[in-house]
This record gives structure tokens, C-alpha cells and sequence, in this order.
């Protein structure tokens, strides 16, 4: 980033659900309902924001490169967008399925930066309350999507990961990883993590795994209870690994995993701490402007952004 300091921007009206990093990690885009808004400096080093308005709810975004995001909408439209001097120019848009989208991932090309991003999508099979599955599909070439495999229905999108051919959820204090062939999407292995419920004998809430997070051979749960949860051999072995445990907060929290291993987490105590390999106490960053809501990463895991309460922050 060319400016040393945070950069912390007031944001004034509906949630935001979603929130992405450029690559170069100096354009931030986020999406509130039916629109995805997009913030950057101009030319001359002044705040500029674009919005990006759909037909639907956008369930989420992703930068292709540093000029070209797509969107994935509720109602399975997948669009691409071309930044321009003071606007996005749609490139290609299509309808990728027919049923209500929860939540979708995108996967990078390994050997060729020109080929469309692969996009992964878990859609609802029907809106009638006793579904029991979701269907877990990949986008092929020119709009084609291929079922790979069924998951519980009734998961909220942060309780599910997919990353690297390997498809993560959870439910209650159950975290389930199942690894994929490349080729064929078939399954390798399935694996499966229950955790113990609370942090201490005195405690009978009955808690649940909230959210995941993952890079790379690392995945991250969060539980209810302030435990966090990492396993660090993610491609080879899923959950069934050993796994190292976290409990710095007292509740549930927002977290991310670098693409070295170290955990970042934040939530009700307005504190951004960062907890790392062989380090008994986390690094700090203490009175954030309010609670904190969301959480994610750059591509490079070099800056941090975070949604708050009241604020918006923006941070390296």
C-alpha cells in the first residue's frame, strides 16, 4: 500500500456481507444486497468509490486481476467486469443455474492467468424448509456446471470452505473435510473432527463451531466459546490430523489463516490479534473503534481487512 497509515472509512446505511482484496492490495471491493462497491485511490491519491448495482443479492465477488472482478448473485448469475477510468464495463454475464445460490468460492488457474476463474457454488435444491441437502457444483467451460457431491443443507456460508479441491463444513461441533481428485473431482478421503463441548467445567451453554476459514493446507474453525481451532495438513490428511488449539477470546470470533499459518482473529473485544507458531501470547492490536464483523485476508496474506460494527477499516 502506498499509505502507511490505516485507512478507515465510515460507512453509512445497510451491512456489508462480503469484502475482497485486489491483488496488488489497493482496491478493496464489498457487497451490500444488490450492489457491490467497490473502493480504491485515483490518480491523484484521493478515496474514489464505484457501485456495481444487480438484479439480486450478490452472495459474492472476486478480483481475476487487479482490473477485472466477477460477481455471483443469489439468482446463479455469474458476471465479469472490466475496471475502466471512472466505471466497470461489463464483459460477460450468464445464468449458471436455475436454483438459489448460498454461498460460492473461486479458484485461481495454476498454469495459464487468462483462463476465467473456476467457480465454486453450494445452491439450494428447492426452498421447502425439510431440505436436507445442498448441492455442491463447479462451473465448466462456457457456462457449464457439474454437480460434485451433496452437503447438509440448513449451513450458513461461513460455516463452509472450499479451497484447493478440498470441501470443508460444519455443523454443531462437527467439522467435516473432504479431499478431491483434480481431474475428476471424485473423492479421495472424507474426514471428520467432533469437538468437546465449552472451555470449562462450569460452563453448560451449548456451543457450535461458527465459522471457518482457509489458505492453502491450513484450515481454521472458530467456536462459539472463544476456542479456535488449526490444522496445518489440510490436502493430504483433512481434519483427521492433530490439531492445535487457540482460546484467546472469551465468545466467538472472526478469523483468518495466513499462507504461513498464523491466525488472525477478532470479534466482540475490538481487538485484531494475531497468533503465531511458537508464540505463547498473541500480538495485539487493542481499542478498534467498535466490535468486529468481519475479517479477511489479501491474496498474499500482507494486508488485512476488517468490517466493524459502526466502521469500516482497511488496514496493512
Amino acid at each position: 500500500m502506498e499509505h502507511p497509515e490505516n485507512i478507515e472509512v465510515t460507512l453509512v446505511g445497510q451491512p456489508y456481507s462480503n469484502l475482497v482484496i485486489s491483488p496488488n492490495n489497493r482496491i478493496l471491493a464489498a457487497t451490500t444486497g444488490t450492489s457491490c462497491e467497490v473502493l480504491y485511490s485515483d490518480k491523484k491519491g484521493n478515496a474514489a468509490r464505484r457501485v456495481i448495482k444487480h438484479d439480486s443479492d450478490v452472495i459474492a465477488v472476486f478480483f481475476h486481476t487487479n482490473e477485472r472482478l466477477v460477481t455471483v448473485t443469489e439468482n446463479g448469475e455469474v458476471t465479469e467486469y472490466e475496471a475502466q477510468e471512472r466505471s466497470f464495463e461489463k464483459l460477460v454475464s450468464r445464468r449458471v443455474t436455475a436454483f438459489p445460490v448460498v454461498c460460492a468460492f473461486a479458484q485461481k488457474p495454476q498454469l495459464d492467468e487468462e483462463k476465467e476463474l473456476e467457480i465454486w457454488l453450494v445452491v439450494k435444491k428447492s426452498s421447502a424448509k425439510c431440505q436436507k441437502f445442498y448441492d455442491v457444483c463447479v462451473t465448466g467451460a462456457n457456462g457449464s456446471v457439474e454437480k460434485v457431491l451433496e452437503i447438509p443443507a440448513n449451513l450458513r456460508k461461513e460455516q463452509i470452505a472450499i479451497s484447493d479441491r478440498v470441501i470443508s463444513y460444519c455443523q454443531g461441533l462437527e467439522v467435516n473435510s473432504i479431499i478431491l481428485k483434480d481431474d475428476d473431482y471424485s473423492v479421495v478421503k472424507e474426514t471428520k473432527y467432533t469437538s468437546k463441548n465449552g472451555g470449562g467445567h462450569d460452563d453448560e451453554h451449548i456451543h457450535e463451531i461458527e465459522r471457518l476459514a482457509v489458505n492453502g493446507n491450513f484450515l481454521v474453525a472458530s467456536i462459539s466459546d472463544g476456542r479456535v481451532l488449526q490444522w496445518s495438513n489440510l490436502k493430504t490428511a483433512g481434519v483427521s490430523d492433530t490439531h492445535h488449539r487457540i482460546h484467546w477470546h472469551k465468545v466467538g470470533s472472526h478469523v483468518a489463516v495466513t499462507q504461513f499459518g498464523n491466525v488472525l482473529s477478532a470479534g466482540a473485544e475490538c481487538v485484531l490479534a494475531r497468533h503465531s507458531k511458537g508464540q505463547k501470547e498473541p500480538t495485539l492490536l487493542p481499542r478498534l473503534a467498535a466490535p468486529v464483523t468481519g475479517l479477511v485476508l489479501s491474496d498474499d496474506s500482507s494486508t488485512c481487512a476488517l468490517i466493524m460494527e459502526t466502521v469500516f477499516v482497511y488496514t496493512q
